[in-house]
């Protein structure tokens, strides 16, 4: 893994390449170590098997540590080309295996950044922590995964995943419309 990242985060420790921007991969890499911890240590398997969300959250945090960054536009691209193409699924994000099947492992850095920005646009930042702390609820089935640990999380944390996905596919709509062109 360390040779396609710029840092990893693993009970609790965290490895930075000396060569990256430690700014942002401090940032994203801690990010994962809080999330994890929130999400409780005796469940945080269950955020584990979110790795969307994971990602999206620990890469929603980096991207607030960067300006607007070139690696962030060409997400964001793909996302509106696979819109377009209608072959953007959030049943796909929510289930890591299928994922890596049918898509590039690394979609779900833009694609989970992308649900994590739809999320704070509804809900607000605040709710982001209530979000974590659902997975760790002991009245969270623990076999629950893909499509139905979203809802059962998003539930508990009082937020509808419909919402979510509206805006979420309103956004990337709204962005392919935007840079058609390109």
């Amino acid at each position: 893994s360390t040779v396609n990242t710029d840092g990893t985060a693993y009970l609790g420790r965290l490895r930075l390449r000396l060569d990256s921007d430690m700014r942002i991969v401090l940032a994203h890499e801690t990010t994962h170590v809080v999330s994890q911890r929130l999400a409780g240590g005796d469940r945080d398997w269950l955020w584990e098997n979110a790795s969307v969300l994971s990602e999206g959250l620990a890469t929603w945090v980096h991207y607030h540590f960067a300006a607007q960054s070139r690696e962030r536009e060409q997400g964001l691209l793909v996302l509106a080309a696979l819109h377009s193409r209608r072959e953007l699924h959030v049943e796909e994000l929510a289930d890591p295996e299928r994922l890596v099947e049918l898509r590039d492992e690394n979609l779900k850095y833009p694609a989970g950044e992308a649900v994590i920005d739809a999320i704070v646009r509804v809900y607000g930042a605040a709710v982001l922590p209530k979000l974590l702390r659902a997975f760790a609820d002991p009245s969270l089935p623990a076999d629950l995964s893909g499509m139905e640990l979203w809802r059962a999380t998003f539930q508990l944390a009082g937020m509808n995943l419909g919402a979510v996905e509206d805006e979420f596919y309103r956004e990337v709509s709204r962005y392919a419309a935007e840079h058609a062109a390109r």
